[in-house]
């Protein structure tokens, strides 16, 4: 199996690697899009009904500044993550490794050209005139 993330891993951990982190960046782009599209009068009302998730949210929502900031940054975090192991999957698919590169390069070499090959005005003369 081929390494070609940092902390030496396959394709395929790192295209689970990236599923789960873009997983989790929609998790929390979307638990921030809810907690601002809440109801405020809803949720009191079925917090005094007695209702636990209606009191989690009120809970959580007592603090919005904490709460956002928490989730934004744990989004981005996510978001590098996904951004670094995609690179690193992307760099795997379309550029080989350097080894592969140099061997096929060798193949391909052509025998260096005799001086008397080489065309006029890229030629040295020792007489400027």
């Amino acid at each position: 199996m081929e390494t070609i993330l940092p902390f030496g891993g396959g394709i395929l951990i790192g295209v689970i690697l990236l599923v789960v982190s873009l997983i989790l960046v929609a998790f929390f782009s979307s638990s921030e899009a809810a907690l601002i599209s809440v109801n405020k009068i809803r949720i009191r009302h079925l917090a005094e009904q007695g209702n636990p998730s209606a009191q989690s949210v009120q809970r959580i929502a007592r603090n919005p500044d904490q709460l956002f900031a928490t989730i934004l940054t744990s989004e981005n975090l996510f978001i590098i993550f996904a951004t670094s192991i995609g690179t690193a999957l992307a760099k795997a698919a379309f550029f080989p490794p350097v080894s592969k590169v140099n061997h096929l390069a060798e193949g391909s070499r052509r025998p260096a050209k005799a001086p008397s090959e080489t065309p006029a005005f890229q030629r040295s003369s020792s007489n400027p005139s």
